[in-house]
């Protein structure tokens, strides 16, 4: 379904349909949420929010979608949660720079950018459980190449080298189709 056709079922009060399937950007208000101190409830909150002022703003009857509508939900929740920050703390909230967003193009590579590390993930779950393990002991638990070997049950260290670069020289190829 099209962005255009969401906004087609919002003006036409088909809503339900179409919240449905805008329900599918909610894991990224999570994440987004989640670091700046919030919680799962805090980015259901936000993210309920948001989607209510979609819809205000379609049923107002002058909308213009100007970017991808996961641009716009991400903008408007992001905005939300630094209101409420603010209101909180009652001062302004210091971002990070990587965080800071000039213009709605840099939201739009940042989110594109977010896409994707999804699509990279969805490719590293397709590997298959040794090299998942493998990749995952190594670079997310930094763990030693001997410590792999022992935990894996490698007999050598070199193995357990030669299968991490099997890995990623078929994780680059699954990417590279994608």
């Amino acid at each position: 379904m099209t962005d255009q056709e969401i906004i087609t079922l919002i003006e036409e009060r088909r809503e339900h349909k179409a919240l449905v399937k805008l329900y599918r950007y909610e894991s990224r208000v999570s994440t987004l949420i989640k670091k700046y101190g919030g919680s799962k409830e805090d980015a259901q909150d936000v993210f309920q929010d948001a989607l209510l002022i979609l819809c205000k703003n379609v049923w107002a009857g002058d909308f213009k979608l100007t970017s991808k509508l996961d641009t716009y939900l991400y903008g408007v929740c992001f905005n939300l949660w630094r209101t409420a920050l603010k209101s909180k703390k009652g001062k302004e909230i210091n971002l990070p720079d990587e965080y800071r967003l000039e213009d709605q193009n840099e939201l739009e590579a940042l989110i594109a950018k977010e896409g994707k590390i999804k699509q990279v993930e969805e490719v590293l779950k397709k590997l298959g459980d040794p090299c998942l393990k493998l990749l995952q002991l190594f670079y997310y638990q930094a763990k030693k190449i001997k410590e792999i070997m022992q935990e894996m049950k490698y007999k050598t260290e070199n193995t357990v080298k030669v299968q991490k670069y099997k890995c990623i020289e078929r994780a680059k190829k699954m990417i590279a189709k994608v």
